[in-house]
């Protein structure tokens, strides 16, 4: 069988070669043609352009249609009508203790009155002062975790949190049940197009420490080919898109 063998002195060159110098280097020693294929152009390939000819209420739709594949629930609502869509949800026994954040669109939709509302009292979590063990044990114990996205993709049907201290990572990880409340104009066609609107933000603001993006409570089929879900993180997702914010 024939071996390609590359000298010490060798290697430490192919670290300043180009992709293409370094591929091309490979198929010399192996007497082949190099046949380059052509670069696709993200700009003009079909999953840019994924729905990106929809209105917003369109998208919402699509966003709907992707809730039974992915084992969400979702639904489209007035801002006004929030405490009224989250006393279903809320007045079940095991959903007794509530964690909201103190964002400012939390604060526009009135979440802590809608909550109250639905018959329980929230613990509203606050950045300044609070105590992060505190907070972390908080979240684990708690039934409910209420959060409002950074964006939303209709595409796959799913919300995209950034990490912020306004709205810490955790609560959408360790909460029993987490709900989304999606404002419609945070919702894009597919990470292609919300990809553009990322770069701005990074120029601008700077990388956060993370992104979770969450289509559904986690499953996996590992173990004797049978479908768990929730295996990790909440075992329940409930999204609200807001169509008048």
């Amino acid at each position: 069988m024939p071996v390609l063998c590359v000298a010490p002195e060798e290697v430490l060159s192919v670290t300043k070669t180009t992709r293409e110098e370094f591929l091309g280097n490979i198929s010399q020693a192996l007497t082949r043609h190099q046949v380059r294929a052509p670069k696709p152009d993200p700009v003009e390939g079909p999953v840019y352009h994924r729905l990106a000819d929809l209105s917003p209420e369109a998208l919402a739709d699509h966003f709907h249609s992707q809730a039974p594949i992915r084992h969400f629930s979702s639904r489209s609502i007035q801002a006004g009508d929030l405490a009224e869509a989250l006393q279903d949800l809320l007045s079940r026994d095991d959903a007794e203790k509530v964690v909201i954040c103190d964002d400012a669109v939390s604060r526009v939709l009135h979440l802590a009155e809608a909550v109250t509302a639905a018959g329980r009292t929230p613990l509203v979590y606050r950045p300044d002062g609070y105590d992060h063990q505190g907070l972390v044990d908080a979240l684990a114990d708690a039934d409910v975790g209420i959060t409002v996205p950074t964006y939303g993709l209709a595409d796959v049907g799913a919300v995209v949190e950034m990490a912020s201290r306004e709205i810490p990572k955790s609560f959408s990880l360790l909460p029993r049940v987490h709900v989304s409340l999606l404002p419609l104009s945070r919702l894009y066609s597919s990470m292609s197009i919300l990809a553009e609107e990322l770069e701005k933000v990074y120029a601008r603001d700077g990388l956060t420490s993370g992104m979770n993006q969450i289509s559904g409570p986690s499953s996996t089929g590992d173990i004797e080919s049978y479908m768990v879900t929730g295996a990790h993180g909440p075992v329940e997702e409930h999204i609200f898109i807001i169509m008048d914010l």
